[in-house]
């Protein structure tokens, strides 16, 4: 897991392919997907990205879809509702 360009391509240079990218800053708990897209534009090709925290709409997994995430960690959005299967479902 990084938070920002530099740890994603320190973890990169010791040989991750997977990584998860936090989208909340751990001094602040402010959640900003700007660090996901700025990790993403930066990743290299061999990178397989995902996205953690902050994601509640579709178009934020369509977006960040789009820049190469292949996976998106989506736990509080979904313990926040009453009806997950409904908001996993609004989320596809």
């Amino acid at each position: 897991e990084v938070q920002n360009t530099s740890e994603m391509l320190r973890a990169h240079a010791i040989g991750a392919t997977l990584i998860g990218v936090n989208s909340r800053n751990p001094s602040t708990l402010d959640v900003s997907l700007d660090i996901s897209v700025e990790v993403a534009r930066a990743a290299p090709e061999d990178v397989l990205l995902v996205s953690a925290n902050g994601l509640r709409m579709k178009k934020q997994l369509r977006g960040l879809r789009t820049l190469g995430y292949k996976g998106f960690l989506i736990e509080d959005t979904l313990m926040g509702g009453d009806s997950p299967e409904g908001i996993l479902r609004d989320l596809l």
